[in-house]
């Protein structure tokens, strides 16, 4: 399988919050499907992705049931007030927590790794990333990665990934520049 290689950035760090690839929109609002526990991977500037709404100023990726899900948006770092919810079949929306890396550059945060009791069946996003890798033709391929699911399944969730990101791979289809 292909390593992913480059620059990988947690979206938890305030120090790219000015980065932005894109000054049309904010932060991103991700809406995955009712139930959904998995690897998702957002892969961006895909010539047959989806065109994401806009919303107060924040792109809404609707995250299908595979959790791979291509756009032509562009990549966009601004990585401070990122939002998950399940989107319900009624069109209601629950929210996800988000759930910091553990340790005491996130103590001010109510939802850490370390702060999470295990043994509870909670549901949260963790373990989100930006980065970029090369696909076959030699081309930058850049993503979001980021986990859904219960914190006691952190490796069987990262294990899943990384299979997620081989199918995804052989899927590019670049815009054209």
């Amino acid at each position: 399988m292909k390593k992913i290689c480059a620059v990988i950035v947690l979206l938890t760090s305030a120090s790219l919050s000015g980065c932005v690839f894109s000054q049309e929109v904010g932060e991103s609002i991700c809406l995955l499907p009712k139930g959904f526990e998995g690897p998702v991977f957002i892969i961006f500037g895909q010539k047959d992705g989806l065109n994401p709404t806009v919303e107060n100023g924040r792109h809404v990726y609707v995250i299908p049931s595979s959790g791979i899900l291509k756009t032509k948006a562009e990549v966009n770092f601004r990585i401070k007030e990122n939002e998950f919810y399940y989107l319900m079949p009624n069109g209601e929306r629950i929210k996800i927590e988000y759930l910091y890396p553990g340790g005491n550059a996130w103590q001010d945060k109510a939802f850490t790794e370390d702060k999470v009791d295990l043994n509870k069946d909670e549901i949260y996003v963790f373990s989100d990333v930006m980065g970029s890798t090369t696909d076959k033709q030699g081309k930058e391929v850049r993503f979001r990665q980021f986990l859904v699911g219960k914190l006691k399944d952190k490796l069987k969730l990262h294990s899943e990934s990384e299979r997620k990101v081989s199918i995804a791979m052989d899927s590019i289809v670049h815009l054209e520049p």
